[in-house]
Order: C-alpha cells, then sequence, then structure tokens
C-alpha cells in the first residue's frame, strides 16, 4: 500500500523543490502540491489515506490552526522548513504537528521520517475520530498515542503494559484518559482497532 503524500505549500517556496526531491529519492511518486483549505478539504473527502507535509513560513499556520485541529486529527502531520521560529509566532502551534523538521540537517531527518511513514502512515491514532485535539492532550495521552502507533498489534497491548512502558502513574493515567475521551484504556482500543479494521481491511487479511 503507497501512501499518498500532500505538500501545502505555496508554489513559489524554495524550500519546497528540496522536499521534491526528497520524495524522489525516497520513492514516493503519488505526491501533489497543494495550496487551499479548499483543495484539501476535497481530497479527505474521497478516502483519503496518507499524510500531510506543510511546507509554510510558520505565521501562515495561524490561518491554518483551526482547520488541522479540526479536520486532520487522523492523518500524520509533518512540518517541513527552513527555519522554526518568528518573532509573531505562538509556538504551541507547532504541538498539532507529528514532527517538525527544520533547520540544518532537515533533508537527513525527514528522509529519515519519510522511511517511517512509507510503511506506518495507516497507524496514526484518529484524532478527529476520537474528537480529541493533540494540542490540549496530557502528556500521558501524548505518550500513550505514540506508544500505540509504534506497536504491531494493540490488542495485544494491556493497560499493565503500558503502565509499565511509559512509566506512568496508573492513577494519573486513568484520570487523564476518562477526562480527555470519556473512555477507559479498553474501550479505546477497542474503538482503534475498529476504525484500523474498517479503514485498512488489507492490513488484516485474518479476519
Amino acid at each position: 500500500m503507497i501512501p499518498q503524500v500532500t505538500i501545502i505549500s505555496r508554489k513559489s517556496e524554495r524550500i519546497l523543490k528540496k522536499l521534491i526531491k526528497e520524495l524522489r529519492l525516497n520513492r514516493f511518486t503519488n505526491f501533489e502540491v497543494v495550496e487551499s483549505i479548499e483543495q484539501v478539504s476535497e481530497l479527505i473527502l474521497d478516502n483519503y489515506r496518507g499524510f500531510f507535509i506543510f511546507c509554510l513560513p510558520a505565521t501562515d499556520l495561524i490561518r491554518w490552526e483551526n482547520y488541522i485541529e479540526n479536520h486532520l486529527g487522523n492523518y500524520y502531520l509533518l512540518y517541513y522548513y527552513h527555519s522554526l521560529y518568528e518573532e509573531r509566532i505562538d509556538t504551541s502551534v507547532f504541538l498539532i504537528f507529528d514532527f517538525v523538521i527544520t533547520g540544518e540537517g532537515a533533508d537527513c531527518s525527514i528522509a529519515g521520517q519519510l522511511n517511517f511513514l512509507q510503511s506506518n502512515f495507516w497507524k496514526k491514532v484518529p484524532l478527529s475520530k476520537l474528537k480529541v485535539k493533540k494540542k490540549h492532550l496530557p502528556k500521558t495521552i501524548r505518550k500513550l498515542f505514540y506508544h500505540l502507533e509504534s506497536t504491531t498489534d494493540i490488542d495485544s497491548i494491556s493497560l499493565s503494559s503500558v503502565i509499565k512502558k511509559l512509566k506512568i502513574n496508573e492513577v494519573h493515567f486513568k484520570r487523564d484518559l476518562k477526562e480527555s475521551m470519556n473512555l477507559n484504556f479498553t474501550q479505546l482500543k477497542d474503538q482503534l482497532s475498529k476504525y484500523y479494521q474498517s479503514k485498512f481491511p488489507e492490513k488484516f487479511p485474518e479476519l
């Protein structure tokens, strides 16, 4: 399964050429460049199976932030640019991204992330489906999602193994989970399993 890759960028951005070169070097051929929220909205209506790369100045992210949190939570999001900070930007905006790749060595970093996403893009915990926003999630829950996305079999994960692996307090963890999503751990696993099996049935041929 080859993932779709959508780049959100102005076509005049010089760094866009570098990004496209990296995509081709990593054998990504199914990609396109869009500039507007309307274009992205059309894509995700059509059973989108891939991830998004934002290649924009940080100040441009302000007009995208609410849309990203409300509509793109089911997909991996990368931010790729030659610089990160600008004086007029609230840096908390970068919390909505799964990977932030900037500055010297950015090309090497994005190559590693592209290699990961080539085969694992479908494991993204669907935040929009769960009706949660990453930016406002407690640290314990963000760690949990990262752990779930890194595993090969969600059904095999137990609450005790998560507590041990992540080295977190069980009482605080259960409270954070309940307050964030109004779910317990078993209910969360069940919802995720159903989502993955429905969205990516080819990954579960034995079912």
